[in-house]
């Protein structure tokens, strides 16, 4: 048959019970009694009984619920037909779906649309059978039998299956809707630093279940209208997993002094900008001159004071050494692994002994790993904490599987004292002009030796102590100036 299918919307069934039926078995037994005692002639006139329905349908015989008794094969076949061609060119079935918009969608299923045909001969030639099959015992036995339990048969019709498939296709490419997962961008200018889209249900029409319902629509003629129910598809990622799945890992912030100059803040404020927003992919090396790129007045820095050998000294881009030593806070306390990284000769103002970190134009570099399977991402900014200004670094990423979590600390192992004085003559007069004259300039400082450890903590406890380095920090001798010219 090819794509065609028949079907029959109503089984061959009964069409009413008869209390006349308990008793058949009864009158068979004996009209088998009686047609032995009788025997040919009984059976020449049992024929000649049936002669009237030679050619006609029987008594009993009903096709879509049409009595055909009495008519011929060709009137029946031309009332069944009629029947069901009318049938046919009433049906149509549609198929709506709600949820598509204010109006909702709809679509028609017709015979045109199915190509769909209506098989009479079959059922005609079926119902006429009855009581011509068999002996002229069985033949008289299947008339009786008509009269107690009438047959009813149902007109098939054939539809091409191939048009329903086409059909259902283009409806479910008109529904189907694929998901769409939340997304994550950096953001420098957000606290944390990023920008979400939401995440968006799809749709999915399951053709293979609606299928089967509309065979059955479309065997018994069934109008009655079928509404479409998609399934939900949920997207693989949802905003919320984004944000449950990206946590700030470490904040480190260190004041900056009241008594910075306005070009000291400036270039730290500047090196912070350079940084902010940074993503490291998994394995990537960060350096910090790279990303900051040389401090010239061409690049945007101020001259300001830095340590220089360990003296204070005017250099451009003065303060961006608090820039990286905070950033390498943010880092060590992140987990995250420290590649280069040297300590100034002399203590500074705001960080412990061992937590800073120098750079330079000339070679000395901060450079950090991102060790993890995942990226992490940099916020940096001056932020006025308390109403003291602070170089803040954030540091993002997917939380510790474990829930660790990381401090880092620092312990002076060693002072060193305060050495003998420096005498320097001054030679250009800033302070004294006579050899007789003096001007200490400087108290000097004490040195450190300091140890510093990565401490690892799980909900808030110490589990583990990492030992980093050991940086030693020269005291400062106290500087006095001393005059070179002779008194007369």
């Amino acid at each position: 048959m090819g794509p065609y299918t028949r079907s029959y919307p109503t089984a061959i069934r009964p069409r009413r019970k008869s209390r006349r039926w308990r008793h058949f078995g009864k009158f068979i037994l004996i009209l088998l009694v009686v047609l032995a005692a009788l025997g040919g002639a009984a059976a020449f006139a049992v024929n000649n009984a049936l002669q009237p329905f030679s050619d006609r349908f029987h008594e009993g015989v009903y096709v879509d619920g049409l009595a055909l008794a009495g008519m011929s094969p060709l009137e029946a076949y031309t009332l069944v037909n009629a029947r069901a061609e009318e049938r046919l060119g009433r049906w149509s079935l549609a198929v709506t779906y709600h949820g598509g918009g204010d109006g909702g969608e709809a679509w028609t299923l017709t015979p045109q649309t199915l190509e769909m045909q209506v098989d009479t001969a079959d059922q005609v030639n079926r119902a006429y059978m009855r009581g011509r099959q068999g002996s002229l015992l069985a033949r008289l036995l299947d008339i009786w039998k008509l009269r107690a339990e009438p047959y009813e048969g149902s007109t098939a019709f054939y539809f091409n299956e191939f048009s329903l498939d086409a059909a259902l296709a283009g409806i479910k490419a008109l529904i189907d809707v694929d998901p769409v997962d939340a997304t994550r961008e950096p953001d420098p200018n957000r606290t944390p630093p990023y920008r979400y889209t939401d995440e968006a249900t799809g749709l999915s029409l399951d053709t293979d279940a609606i299928r089967g319902e509309l065979l059955l629509r479309i065997a018994s003629l069934d109008s009655t209208p079928f509404a479409l129910a998609p399934d939900a598809v949920q997207p693989a990622v949802t905003k919320a997993d984004l944000v449950n799945d990206n946590a700030r890992l470490s904040r480190a912030a260190t004041r900056i002094a009241t008594t910075s100059t306005a070009e000291r803040a400036a270039n730290v404020a500047l090196g912070c900008e350079r940084f902010n927003g940074l993503v490291a992919q998994p394995g990537q090396e960060v350096s910090f001159n790279d990303v900051t790129g040389k401090r010239t007045l061409e690049n945007g820095f101020m001259e300001a004071l830095e340590i220089v050998y360990g003296e204070y000294v005017m250099g451009v881009g003065g303060g961006i050494c608090q820039v990286s030593s905070t950033l390498y806070n943010a880092v060590v306390e992140a987990g995250l692994e420290v590649v280069d990284r040297t300590a100034h000769a002399l203590p500074v103002s705001y960080l412990d002994p061992g937590k800073d970190a120098t750079v330079a134009d000339r070679g000395t570099d901060f450079v950090f790993r991102n060790n993890f399977d995942q990226p992490v991402t940099i916020s940096a900014r001056v932020e006025k904490i308390q109403n003291v200004e602070h170089c803040v670094f954030e540091i993002f990423g997917k939380p510790q599987p474990n829930g660790n979590t990381y401090a880092f600390v620092s312990e002076i192992v060693e002072t060193i004292p305060i050495p003998e004085p420096k005498m320097v003559p001054d030679r250009k007069g800033e302070y004294v002009t006579y050899t007789n004259q003096t001007k200490q300039t400087s108290k000097g400082a004490v040195g450190y030796v300091a140890n510093t450890f990565r401490i690892t903590q799980h909900n808030g406890q110490e589990i583990a102590r990492d030992f980093i380095i050991q940086d030693t920090y020269k005291a400062q001798p106290p500087i006095i100036y001393v005059g070179v010219t002779a008194r007369e």
